[in-house]
């Protein structure tokens, strides 16, 4: 697959699920002075995005929920929980995701020249739309500290401000080549995250399912529990009890 299978997590803190969003002015009224950041719930089918194009560029990483992403080329992508979306200025694209994804993400937003700048440099790929960072407490937190810090800021502190928000994409982009290359035992457990994300409604027998991987239970278990901080069965129970959330929201 292009991207790899987001590897599930310890629940993000509650706080992280919410809405609230700050746009701040560099000098300038127009939107290529415009930085931004916020965290955004998009419950049922809301806050979807067909077929237009923004003036600034907004980086979107998934917190909750799955869908896809359909590019300037008309490419489909995968949407998941840590993927990065680019949504680049004046390319249009789409994002859909089902009523029952309970869409939940944090971004930040810069202004279209600073885009063609680092694009130029190459800090930016401008042809790649989705990257796959993964999810952890630690990004998702500097989301959270910035956004504080764009609110409270006096405007002579906001050109700092838009250099956090430069390193962090910037920081995204290394943790997205961190992951192009996975191991033998990742591999593995993407694969049965794969497995265990699906048919939610039927049994799975797990030593069947390592067998299938070419492994042994307890190496299954040994390398899940590792990278995901749980055991395949407790994954399991948390995607069941998401989605009958889903399903009850």
């Amino acid at each position: 697959e292009e991207h790899a299978i987001a590897l599930a997590l310890p629940p993000l803190p509650k706080n992280f699920f919410r809405t609230e969003t700050v746009f701040r002015g560099l000098g300038g009224a127009s939107g290529d002075h415009m930085i931004g950041c916020g965290f955004l719930l998009k419950p049922g089918s809301s806050g979807q995005h067909r077929g237009g194009a923004f003036h600034h560029f907004s980086g979107v990483l998934v917190l909750r929920g799955e869908g896809s992403y359909v590019d300037w080329k008309g490419r489909e992508h995968r949407t998941f929980p840590g993927c990065f979306l680019q949504r680049l200025p004046g390319r249009r694209h789409s994002t859909v995701h089902p009523s029952e994804a309970n869409w939940a993400e944090c971004y930040v937003n810069f202004g279209a020249p600073l885009c063609e700048i680092l694009g130029g440099l190459g800090c930016l790929d401008l042809e790649r739309p989705v990257l796959n960072p993964g999810l952890s407490l630690p990004l998702v937190e500097r989301f959270d500290r910035l956004l504080g810090d764009l609110r409270a800021a006096p405007s002579e502190e906001l050109t700092r401000l838009h250099v956090r928000i430069q390193e962090l994409v910037v920081d995204i982009y290394a943790l997205d080549r961190l992951r192009t290359k996975p191991d033998a035992g990742e591999r593995v457990v993407e694969q049965a995250v794969r497995a265990l994300s699906e048919n939610l409604d039927r049994r799975l027998n797990l030593p069947r399912l390592a067998h299938d991987l070419g492994v042994g239970y307890e190496r299954l278990r040994k390398l899940f529990r590792e990278r995901t901080g749980l055991a395949p069965g407790e994954y399991r129970i948390r995607r069941r009890v998401e989605r009958a959330c889903a399903l009850l929201a």
